[in-house]
């Protein structure tokens, strides 16, 4: 078990398309534990100042969930910005799409759209462990 409070604990999704997002959103919080709060940013610009602020005010961030293709900051970029930066931060990313010699290297998981929830799940509640 954590020894930090669920209720300093988020989950980060970051997704360019807000369907996604809120889908996504929904489903963690249906077997997410009570307090650990579901943060959504829209790209990867935008998923950076959110960390940041969420680090900076005792929110840990134990799991960011991120698209692969985004305009501007690849999923790829992002995640390894973010594991640069805050290397207990677990990280997962979901795609569409995948060209073998673009495979992402950065990432603790890789789940391809659709994903299988109970796999995400799984991983989402091993990381928060």
């Amino acid at each position: 078990m954590s020894s930090v409070p669920e209720a300093d604990r988020a989950v980060v999704v970051v997704d360019d398309e807000p369907i996604i997002s809120m889908g996504l959103r929904y489903e963690l919080k249906s077997y997410l534990p009570p307090g650990v709060r579901v943060e959504t940013a829209g790209d990867g610009t935008e998923a950076l100042e959110l960390l940041k602020d969420l680090e900076d005010s005792g929110t840990r961030v134990p799991v960011m969930i991120s698209d692969w293709k985004m305009p501007g900051m690849s999923g790829t970029e992002l995640l390894g910005t973010v594991h640069k930066l805050y290397p207990h931060t677990a990280l997962i990313m979901l795609s569409g799409k995948i060209e073998n010699d673009d495979a992402p290297t950065v990432p603790h998981r890789f789940f391809s759209k659709p994903w299988k929830k109970e796999l995400l799940q799984a991983t989402v509640m091993t990381a928060l462990e």
